[in-house]
């Protein structure tokens, strides 16, 4: 039984990862069709349209996947949403990966796990914490806080195709995944947003740790 409860106006953390810490996603294709369910699945009706911005069930403000996990931050917009997407989200994904590979049972840990962002603080550090998750195909460092190659760290995570980083960079979208509007309130420019980024050695410690923790991933 989950002991969060989502509410809506308000902003979440939400994570799974592979089953035994296994790989979710093998391959472009799998990357590709994770994030066409994030646009598919995220509406009141049964499929969203391309003309319909207002019939979301969360609004998603970040994403990162990489190969045995992925992040989400989102804010829930109508009664059930985010508890209704994830469902939809992740059946869609695991049937279509057992379908490709030929297997069954959970592809997943377990249950999509959960955080409110109930402060300031954590809200404001959020979207760092999901795009820097990119930097560990380069380094761990990151999660101390430190990193000491700032530019290789960010061509890194500027040509990575699977987070919602680069739209943050250049304002435009493949599928509209994103609400934009979030996005650009919280950083009208793409200089505030770099330098949002490489603040990051400077963020506030205890935000940093309890994420890791919490994630673990």
């Amino acid at each position: 039984m989950r002991l969060i409860k989502f509410d809506n106006d308000e902003y979440y953390h939400v994570y799974n990862r592979g089953n035994n810490k296994q790989t979710l996603f093998y391959d472009t294709l799998d990357y590709q069709f994770f994030l066409i369910c994030l646009f598919r699945y995220n509406t009141v009706n049964k499929v969203r349209s391309f003309n319909n911005e207002n019939d979301r069930l969360v609004s998603v403000v970040s994403y990162t996947l990489l190969p045995n996990h992925f992040h989400l931050m989102l804010r829930q917009e109508v009664e059930d949403g985010i508890s209704e997407f994830m469902y939809r989200l992740q059946r869609s994904f695991s049937l279509y990966s057992n379908r490709k590979r030929g297997r069954v049972g959970t592809i997943y840990e377990g249950p999509f796990k959960a955080k409110h962002v109930s402060t300031e603080a954590y809200f404001d550090h959020l979207p760092r914490y999901i795009h820097l998750n990119i930097v560990d195909l380069l380094t761990h460092e990151w999660r101390n806080g430190n990193i000491s190659n700032w530019k290789e760290a960010m061509e890194v995570m500027a040509n990575y195709p699977w987070s919602s980083h680069a739209s943050y960079l250049t304002k435009q979208q493949g599928l509209p995944i994103l609400n934009m509007d979030i996005i650009n309130d919280l950083f009208p420019s793409k200089s505030e947003y770099e330098t949002f980024i490489r603040t990051w050695a400077m963020s506030d410690t205890i935000i940093a740790k309890s994420l890791v923790a919490e994630g673990s991933f």
